[in-house]
């Protein structure tokens, strides 16, 4: 499929009748209001109290590098030290400057910082979704339901969780920085990394690796579309190139690999599930930007078929870029169906996960407007295909807001409670007893070390006697089903 600058006939849109700076500047407000309106929701709910792994991912961390009584010490735990299957090398890196700038941990530090890799994301995706030789009014017209998308809070559960926050958004923004800089964007096809696009993507691809595991599912993604430029027989002038590259490329994944070699320990949580329930775990996990199991399924489906038809017409061709991201998050969607030990389909659809399942969803979107542009040489149409895509995801907004308001002050007052039970440590057991164990020891243990103070919400509970038996509303979950977003339960 051949990219076309305009329309082969009929009559031209009115966004690419030249340019309007009034009009332009109100297109920019519509892209970053829902930016500046979801980091809002993080300001008013967020507070400083650990949730679920923060315990031990952080506190213990924390309590650990401490302990250290060398500098060299510090740095070897800062790259080697494992949490379940992963060594968040990068998060350590953060949580240690955290603790050099104040002194101790600030979990709203942590929570903001985290937040502030969804920027990157965002102008990145800008300069990526659509050719360049477009218009500008044209491009910024297209880019308000990316923006809707991207800054919808149904990763809600992420903004708050230190943990979690510091682990899918950094890799994500490392590895779309990958892409931004070794694949050709749109309109760009066969273009070669230049020397120092070539080593921004190294350092990217390292840093990505010392986030997540998952990030080495890039590197093959990353070697076909940007050191082959998507071409299993390279032209001879370029192969020489090409084998430079590709060297680069390697050694940067093998670097990242550097912390895995030390004393890692293999995590095996016990539960065996067949191959059908990862594959359907993956497909939930790829949709689940919509709340229910059903719905997630089905948005799945749909986007296999979007793929199906972009694999036909050569999207990979037009934009190698976005090919290559929607790649990278399928990919990672079946690695979390393969890893995760959760029975339950509903697990599928955590609140973490859906971030993928937004670029997957921006990637098609991409695809359908080249192909609408495309195919449909009447402005009316490509207006109606637009405004719907407006519609859609303007309510998709809306909706999500209005829910994750609630969810984020409900989840507030429970982490508070949970906190309080960790505090005043109940006996109990069950099979979360001895997480629930370990939650307490770090807790105890930051909070005599001096290097985690418990805010004012819940020093003035503190003094509260018994047992906080902890509720979850009926609207987080359904016939017994883990609640979205919910990760532990109390006792």
């Amino acid at each position: 499929m051949e990219h076309m600058e305009r329309f082969s006939g009929g009559r031209v849109p009115r966004w690419e009748m030249g340019v309007s700076r009034s009009r332009i500047l109100l297109l920019i407000a519509a892209i970053v209001a829902p930016a500046i309106w979801t980091e809002s929701l993080l300001v008013r709910y967020e507070i400083g109290v650990p949730f679920a792994d923060d315990y031990v991912a952080i506190l213990g961390f924390a309590l650990k590098y401490r302990a250290q009584s060398s500098a060299a010490a510090k740095w070897l735990m800062i790259f080697t030290d494992q949490y379940q299957e992963y060594k968040p090398t990068f998060a350590h890196l953060l949580l240690a400057l955290d603790m050099s700038l104040f002194g101790r941990v600030h979990k709203e530090f942590l929570d903001l910082l985290g937040n502030a890799f969804l920027v990157p994301i965002g102008w990145m995706l800008w300069r990526s979704c659509f050719p360049r030789a477009w218009p500008l009014q044209l491009r910024l017209t297209l880019f308000v339901p990316v923006s809707l998308l991207l800054f919808t809070p149904v990763y809600w559960e992420a903004m708050d969780w230190a943990a979690a926050g510091l682990l899918y958004t950094p890799a994500l923004t490392f590895g779309i920085a990958a892409l931004y800089l070794l694949v050709p964007g749109a309109g760009k096809p066969g273009k070669r990394p230049g020397l120092a696009a070539m080593a921004g993507a190294s350092v990217a691809a390292i840093l990505l690796c010392l986030t997540s595991p998952g990030g080495f599912l890039l590197y093959p993604v990353g070697l076909w579309f940007g050191v082959l430029g998507g071409q299993a027989k390279p032209w001879k002038a370029s192969l020489r190139r090409a084998w430079a590259q590709g060297v680069c490329w390697t050694g940067a994944f093998a670097v990242g690999y550097v912390p895995y070699v030390f004393h890692y320990q293999r995590y095996d949580s016990g539960t065996k599930r067949s191959a059908l329930h990862s594959v359907v775990f993956a497909m939930g996990v790829a949709g689940s930007m919509l709340p229910r199991v059903n719905l997630a399924l089905a948005a799945a489906v749909a986007m296999v078929g979007v793929a199906a038809l972009a694999v036909r017409l050569r999207f990979d061709r037009v934009n190698p870029r976005m090919c290559s991201l929607a790649i990278w998050m399928g990919a990672t969607c079946l690695l979390v169906g393969a890893v995760r030990d959760f029975p339950a389909l509903i697990a599928s659809i955590e609140s973490r996960y859906s971030i993928h399942s937004l670029l997957l969803a921006i990637c098609c979107y991409s695809f359908a407007v080249h192909v609408v542009r495309q195919w449909t040489s009447d402005a009316a149409r490509l207006q109606l295909v637009y405004a719907a895509a407006v519609l859609f995801t303007l309510g998709f907004f809306v909706t999500e807001m209005s829910a994750v308001r609630l969810l984020l002050a409900t989840r507030r007052t429970m982490m508070v409670k949970v906190c309080l039970n960790n505090l005043r440590q109940p006996g109990g057991s069950g099979p979360d007893a001895e997480t629930w164990a370990e939650q307490r020891s770090a807790l105890a243990g930051a909070l005599k070390a001096g290097i985690y103070t418990l805010p004012d919400e819940v020093r003035r509970d503190e003094a509260d006697e018994g047992f906080i038996t902890v509720r979850v509303p009926f609207f987080l979950g359904k016939n017994g089903d883990k609640p979205r977003g919910f990760g532990i339960h109390p006792q």
